[in-house]
């Protein structure tokens, strides 16, 4: 059993096993990696059995994030608004096959990060998080899709304003794909005043595996230890590398949407004053900071998003002290009155498209 691509490329040899003993039947299989049109022959003793060979059509996978790309002066240079600097997204699959029809339009996101101040990321690099003294006093400016043409493309532009000047600001596209359920949390050997360094493993029955960075549903310490019996807990199952006995630092990134209403506040519950600090920075602005200080109370700040159906930068770091046993977590609500984590609804995991990001040019 052989595939042979249109144009005679690519060639994908299949393989045959008897199905059942003396049965006369038997099983075929092949895996195809290009989305094209195919001649499936398929011989015995070396000439076609009856109808071959056949047509086969292999279609793109499910759409893949970190795959799928992007182009359009957009990513490189703009001008100030009313200009509008254009993109556009190709959706691929794990392979890198173009996708041919439409996505849900939110499944991508397209935003500039504006920063100023010391520390601010280079080429490609990431936003000026942990122990950066950067920060966006400005807004992020978030890309407006046009209407889908059910062809696996997604256009799209975006305008940078004039106020505040641009000037001395870095202006950085990221284009993500987002998934809802969840954030990822990277972990790291780390005190409150060090910078972060590679991150570790923080389960040891990975073996062989880079597991650093897990995707988790919800923003917060769950427990001390942080293991389930099934292993899908953050730190796995079994014995782990970190305990309450430890010292270490969590970072979770993804995306965060409304409920909707436009102005959301968002606190740091059950904070132990004395083991442990947070950052907050929603739509990539610094909102809570108990990372010098350590206050009594739990931490607590408020964010004006530009609409209550858009999705935002969600990004915290937590560090905690060798003893810490509490469980807090972030709780979101419309009012200053709290009482629930945010919904795991609300959170979404986020890929960079490939290339992203790329470092814009803003001429005035």
């Amino acid at each position: 059993v052989d595939l042979f691509g249109s144009g005679g490329s690519p060639i994908y040899n299949g393989q045959v096993a008897t199905a059942t003993a003396n049965s006369g039947t038997y099983v075929a299989s092949y895996t195809a990696e290009n989305a094209k049109n195919f001649d499936l022959f398929v011989k015995f003793g070396g000439e076609n059995i009856k109808g071959s060979p056949f047509s086969n059509t292999v279609k793109p996978a499910a759409q893949c994030g970190t795959k799928s790309s992007i182009q359009g002066t957009g990513l490189t240079a703009a001008s100030i608004s009313p200009s509008k600097s254009a993109f556009t997204i190709q959706a691929r699959d794990q392979y890198g096959n173009a996708k041919t029809q439409a996505l849900t339009s939110a499944e991508f996101v397209v935003r500039v990060a504006r920063t100023s101040g010391s520390g601010m990321q280079g080429t490609n690099g990431p936003p000026p998080f942990y122990g950066k003294t950067a920060i966006s006093t400005s807004p992020t400016v978030h890309a407006t899709f046009n209407t889908a043409t059910n062809d696996g493309k997604y256009a799209g532009y975006y305008q940078i304003p004039s106020t505040p000047s641009p000037t001395g600001y870095t202006h950085y596209l990221y284009a993500s794909y987002v998934t809802a359920g969840g954030v990822y949390a990277t972990y790291y050997d780390s005190s409150a005043t060090q910078t972060v360094g590679v991150p570790i493993n923080t389960n040891n029955l990975n073996v062989g595996t880079t597991a650093m960075t897990k995707s988790v549903t919800t923003a917060g310490l769950t427990a001390a230890t942080w293991t389930t019996s099934n292993g899908d807990g953050p730190w796995g199952s079994g014995t782990t590398l970190k305990t309450s006995d430890d010292v270490y630092v969590v970072r979770y990134s993804g995306m965060y949407k409304p409920n909707s209403q436009t102005q959301m506040y968002f606190r740091w519950t059950s904070l132990d004053a004395n083991r442990d600090r947070v950052k907050l920075w929603i739509d990539n602005k610094l909102i809570i900071e108990q990372w010098i200080s350590l206050a009594n109370t739990s931490p607590s700040g408020t964010y004006l998003f530009d609409s209550s159906n858009g999705i935002y930068d969600f990004h915290t770091e937590i560090f905690r002290k060798a003893g810490g046993t509490t469980t807090p977590q972030f709780e979101d609500s419309t009012t200053t009155t709290f009482g629930t984590a945010i919904p795991t609804a609300r959170l979404y995991l986020s890929d960079k498209v490939s290339g992203s990001p790329y470092a814009v040019t803003v001429s005035t």
